[in-house]
């Protein structure tokens, strides 16, 4: 039987990109405040949906805190539930673990469960379920969701967009003609979790004092790129760890037909966030085409070489159970570490964008001009 001051923070599940201003989020910054002016003991079971968050909150606002042994799970989600005298409900998802163990909870014994109040949290049916089983509404005060820190970050460039008038002035360049000049494109997307070279602990800190830069979405992505006039090689995807920029040698125009959602991946490849180069700039810096083979060409390659390899087709490294794609439609070319852009001019360089509204957004702190993505985004 568990104490009556220890308490449990609980959710059905993290989405994989996380705003500052979601209401997951605001209940668990007051969740936090509530149980540090309450001198509760919040258990945390690592691995649990959001337990770096809690954890990493926890420690910010000096809350006593006890880790739960891990297990696999759903049996960790059990044991954090059973030890404590109350629990904090965020997100639940009809017929999830989450729901199914707050509803034994509940018929097993003395324990309060309370609902975080907040918009979208826990849906009609859930939540009228538990409440008739004697779970209570706890709506937080506005002061307790706020961010932790309020200090805005008066140069980031998130927070200058804000401030520029919807009705300002935008001008549109025309869409390349590749024919006559030829590009390479770079398309960026959402980050979930850290920034490349950042920490967890900073990311955590950041989204946590819904700091400008906690906003990884696609926009923001390509917001932050322009900011520090850099790409950022990546070793992910790259077999071997070399970190890389990847481009694509696909006309503009022909960008649309290559964007589609990679199920194994969870994500969309080619969103409509993008950087093209003149391809001749781009040659004269040492970005080269990928070399697209078997394994048997990359046995074959020298060490110089093998930064640009590519596998021709998935099959083989992802499983039996993912359908087969021939990776050399990409028409990949890389460079071999980060990309400096502060010297390229505005005839070297193009930014689109799928809305005017993002184009607005990019246009105070870009030098170089922006167009919006060709077709239609879904």
């Amino acid at each position: 039987m568990s104490d009556t001051s220890r308490v449990a923070i609980v959710m059905s599940r993290m989405p994989r990109l996380v705003t500052p201003e979601a209401h997951w989020l605001c209940g668990l910054r007051a969740g936090l405040r509530r149980i540090r002016d309450r001198q509760q003991i919040l258990l945390i079971s690592p691995g649990t949906a959001g337990s770096d968050f809690v954890l990493r909150g926890a420690q910010r606002l000096g809350v006593v805190t006890e880790l739960v042994p891990g297990s696999e799970a759903p049996v960790r989600d059990r044991e954090l539930i059973q030890q404590v005298a109350e629990v904090l409900v965020l997100g639940v998802r009809p017929g999830g673990t989450i729901h199914q163990l707050l509803w034994e909870r509940l018929q097993g014994g003395p324990c309060r469960v309370l609902l975080i109040d907040l918009p979208n949290l826990q849906p009609p049916g859930v939540r009228q379920e538990l409440l008739e089983l004697g779970a209570t509404l706890w709506a937080p005060e506005l002061k307790l969701i706020r961010p932790f820190s309020e200090r805005v970050e008066e140069c980031d460039p998130a927070v200058l967009c804000d401030r520029v008038a919807t009705n300002s002035i935008l001008q549109l360049a025309a869409l390349p003609r590749d024919e006559l000049v030829p590009y390479l494109t770079h398309t960026t997307r959402a980050c979930p979790g850290p920034w490349p070279q950042q920490t967890q602990d900073e990311y955590l800190d950041s989204v946590l004092d819904g700091s400008p830069t906690a906003n990884h979405s696609a926009l923001h992505t390509l917001l932050r790129i322009v900011k520090q006039r850099r790409l950022i090689g990546s070793a992910r995807m790259i077999r071997g760890g070399y970190p890389c920029v990847s481009f694509t040698a696909a006309r503009v125009r022909e960008l649309p037909g290559l964007r589609c959602f990679r199920t194994h991946r969870a994500r969309w490849d080619f969103e409509p966030f993008a950087i093209s180069i003149r391809r001749d700039v781009l040659e004269r810096r040492g970005v080269r085409p990928a070399i697209y083979g078997s394994e048997n060409t990359w046995a074959g390659l020298a060490e110089p070489e093998r930064p640009y390899f590519q596998l021709s087709g998935d099959q083989d490294e992802a499983g039996p159970d993912v359908p087969h794609h021939d990776w050399s439609v990409e028409r990949e070319w890389r460079h071999l570490g980060d990309l400096d852009l502060s010297d390229l001019t505005r005839d070297d360089l193009l930014i689109l964008v799928p809305t005017v509204a993002a184009a607005r957004q990019l246009q105070p702190h870009s030098p170089w001009p922006i167009t919006l993505w060709p077709g239609d985004v879904t």
